[in-house]
């Protein structure tokens, strides 16, 4: 690597990953502005409007590629690339392509959105802290102990990365657990569950179920062009010159 690294805007590189997430899992739905958009927080952090980061500031290839993100151990780059290598899984890859894995959503987000949601609703999102994991976001509604009221309590399943989802898959998982009913917005799980073949628990009791905790080369061209280039031979990653 040369001691003048190449840079790029923003919406360069926003573009190269658009492309480079598609080709490398075969994903049927690409990512919005606001799944880019938020990738760009987690190099950047939150951003006010018009941030000239994302208006042509021109950004060093290590700021994507070495640099770590805020409060981890690994960079933008690792990241990505390990979520892009968890959707190209076949089961994940079909809620991806359906819609019902929102994924690029913060924790405090998910905790908001599912919180304003009908009771038993949960989502799909990335985890932040764990590479190429995804977690569980919902809410459950419980009575007080003296019965005058309900209460409201959010709640992230612990991660689950590709190793966790071959010993217990997604569907499997979302089927023992008694406590999510919704798909946010408003999807029931039957639905989702049946789109698979699989039918929904019949006893609606909630379950205290113990839950577990819970390569190709994928590399984006540094050129101006922002082309693409993949070796799926190859057990590493690189970005190129």
């Amino acid at each position: 690597m040369e001691d003048t690294l190449p840079k790029v805007t923003w919406p360069q590189l926003a573009e190269a990953i658009k492309r480079q997430f598609q080709s490398f899992t075969g994903a049927t739905r690409s990512l919005t502005q606001l799944d880019t958009d938020y990738i760009a927080e987690k190099m950047f952090g939150p951003a006010p409007y018009d941030d000239p980061v994302r208006q042509g500031t021109f950004i060093e290839r290590a700021k994507f590629i070495k640099d770590y993100m805020n409060n981890v151990q690994f960079s933008c780059w690792d990241w990505f690339y390990s979520i892009a290598h968890l959707i190209k899984q076949k089961e994940i890859l079909e809620f991806w392509n359906k819609g019902w894995l929102i994924g690029f959503i913060s924790y405090d987000d998910a905790t908001q959105r599912t919180m304003m949601a009908r009771p038993s609703t949960f989502l799909l999102r990335f985890s932040e802290g764990t590479k190429g994991a995804l977690s569980i976001a919902g809410v459950v509604d419980t009575v007080t102990l003296d019965r005058q009221r309900v209460e409201r309590r959010s709640f992230h399943l612990s991660p689950m990365d590709i190793d966790d989802l071959k010993k217990m898959s997604l569907v499997e998982r979302l089927q023992v657990n008694q406590d999510l009913h919704y798909l946010y917005p408003e999807i029931p799980k039957a639905s989702i569950l049946a789109h698979f073949g699989i039918a929904a628990p019949v006893t609606a009791t909630p379950s205290r179920r113990r839950y577990l905790r819970t390569m190709p080369v994928f590399s984006i061209s540094w050129a101006m062009s922002n082309n693409v280039a993949m070796d799926s031979d190859r057990n590493r990653m690189e970005a190129e010159e």
